[in-house]
């Protein structure tokens, strides 16, 4: 009996957070709130309270899902850009707000693996992150902090799939029989929420400039970024009521065997067990601001 309504209670929570995460992500309320959070901030700046930090990162971002072949695979890398305010509370803990803009990508073609390279299955997706995390340092002399970092994120994704030179929206399609047949699959969102944690090194040089260099890891809540999860649906079902287009990019076995029979109705496409996540290695430049009383309040936090 409490085992159901553990269950129950879990399923309607993970329900309404991924409904606020959606509502929280496409009103742009989240960097509303964002911006009001480091707004208070900058207030007790003023009255040199805290030490108040702004940055710029740049970094990179790699995929992992049902198209990786390696836990990390270095031709998936792509460029990171984003910005960041931190605020300080005592010696050892900060909060950070940022803002990151990546791209995550993957291909079976790449994979070297004879099945892998016969699904042919490829994607491309544009990611927006707003993130708020809570950042521990252990400060090492005058110079130098290591720290561990975590929180929670909500992004934003749109996996595409190159077909005769053009990139394709694969959401829209619905390539796993979205919306069709008995079961009536619901279309996955095209956003998610996620738990970033990691572990960095906060480098201090002179009076206003420090350095952060980090790797952190998302898990998120999404098995979609690639638009890959379950089984192949019936590619007669998909020519018939989604169109050429959704049947071609739903199975793409044909354009490297010549036959699209190796993967019949049902049989695997992904893993739905295992949702998909993403990795970021950064630098983040940040410049503190304030009077010499915050500098001077800051030396006493021991960095």
């Amino acid at each position: 009996m409490c085992s159901s309504i553990g269950q129950l209670v879990g399923y309607y929570l993970q329900v309404a957070m991924r409904n606020f995460a959606q509502k929280l992500f496409m009103s742009c309320r989240f960097f509303g709130f964002l911006v009001l959070l480091l707004f208070a901030s900058g207030v007790l700046q003023a009255q040199n309270t805290v030490p108040l930090s702004v940055g710029i990162t740049v970094g990179a971002a790699n995929y992992s899902g049902d198209l990786s072949y390696h836990a990390v695979e270095l031709k998936q890398t792509k460029p990171a850009l984003g910005v960041a305010g931190m605020v300080g509370f005592n010696r050892f803990l900060w909060l950070r707000l940022s803002g990151m803009w990546f791209t995550l990508s993957a291909s079976d073609a790449d994979a070297g693996d004879p099945v892998r390279n016969a699904r042919n299955l490829s994607f491309r997706s544009r990611i927006w992150e707003g993130s708020a995390q809570v950042v521990f340092t252990v400060p090492l002399g005058r110079h130098f902090a290591p720290y561990l970092c975590g929180g929670v994120a909500v992004f934003g994704f749109n996996p595409k799939a190159k077909y005769q030179g053009e990139w394709v929206a694969l959401q829209p399609l619905g390539t796993e029989g979205q919306g069709l047949g008995p079961a009536q699959m619901r279309t996955y969102r095209r956003s998610s929420w996620a738990l970033p944690a990691g572990a960095g090194l906060r480098v201090k040089s002179g009076k206003h400039l420090e350095f952060f260099v980090e790797a952190t890891y998302r898990k998120t809540f999404t098995d979609y970024i690639d638009d890959v999860s379950g089984n192949y649906y019936s590619q007669t079902e998909l020519l018939q009521k989604r169109g050429e287009l959704a049947a071609a990019l739903a199975n793409r076995s044909a354009e490297v065997i010549g036959e699209n029979n190796l993967f019949p109705a049902g049989s695997v496409r992904g893993n739905p067990k295992y949702n998909d996540g993403y990795y970021l290695l950064t630098l983040t430049a940040a410049w503190q601001l304030g009077s010499s009383q915050s500098s001077r309040m800051e030396r006493c936090y021991g960095f």
